[in-house]
This record gives structure tokens, sequence and C-alpha cells, in this order.
């Protein structure tokens, strides 16, 4: 879809709905932190916060919080940032790609015990949901950008 919505109900949702997903998104993220998944799935929700103003003001003006450019970048920092976690755990001494007890070779104390883990995890963690958000909304983008237009 590419034109604008003239329903003033669906655009005020829409723009109250935003900021609300991009918050559980958060949410989702952090509390899957501390039990099984999250990351995929706040990365998805943080996409959907950032298609919704594209689906409903049109792909020219919903385009006003992130770009295509913009979500190249963020997915690309998002893998760096998870390849970059799990390597570097694996060159400061851990016994494999994600064995957080190698954080402990930084140059700055780390916190004993489980927390040094979790530091870890939530580096993976906000990697995996930037790149998930970022290659969702650039596939949004590239198909939107592939459609064909019907002329009226």
């Amino acid at each position: 879809m590419t034109g604008v919505y003239e329903s003033p109900i669906i655009r005020f949702i829409a723009r109250v709905q935003a900021p609300a997903l991009q918050m559980f998104a958060l949410y989702v993220l952090i509390h899957g932190h501390y039990s099984p998944g999250g990351a995929f799935q706040a990365g998805a929700i943080l996409a959907g916060s950032f298609l919704l103003p594209r689906i409903v003001e049109g792909s020219e003006n919903g385009q006003r919080g992130l770009t295509t450019r913009g979500a190249t970048w963020i997915a690309c920092i998002g893998t760096l940032l998870f390849a970059g976690t799990g390597a570097a755990v694996l060159i400061m001494g851990g016994e494999g790609f994600m064995d957080y007890a190698g954080l402990h070779a930084l140059p700055f104390d780390m916190p004993p015990g489980g927390a040094t883990r979790a530091i870890g995890s939530l580096f993976i963690e906000f990697g995996v949901a930037m790149a998930v958000m970022g290659v969702m909304v650039i596939l949004y983008d590239d198909v939107l950008a592939r459609a064909p237009t019907t002329k009226e």
C-alpha cells in the first residue's frame, strides 16, 4: 500500500500505537533476556512499530522515523554486535563461540558469577533484535518498491 489512509481515526491510532509498540518491544526484549526467547520477537514487534506508519501514512511519509538506509545500518550493526560478541568471547579465552566466561578478560571489572553471562547474553539479544528489525523493514520496503503500480 503506497497511499494514505483518509480516516483521521486510523491515522491517530497509528501515531499513538507506534510508540506503545516500541515500549512493548523493549519489555519483550528485557523479559526474554531472563526467560527463553525474546530477541526475535522483540525485533519483529519493533519492526511493526516502524512499518505501521508506512502502511497508514504511505510509503514516502511513513519513512520519517526510519528510512530504508537507516534500517540497513541497524541490521548491519545488529549482526556485527551478535557476531562480534561471540567472537570476542572466543578470542578472550572462552572455550566456545558463546562461552561468556571469557568476558572476565576485559580491561574493566565485570561482576562475578552469572552476571557476566547475563551481560554477554544481553549483547547477543540486542544484536539479534536489531538485525531482525532492520531486515524486516528492508524486506517490506523492497517488496513495496517492486510492487506493480496500478493506474486508476
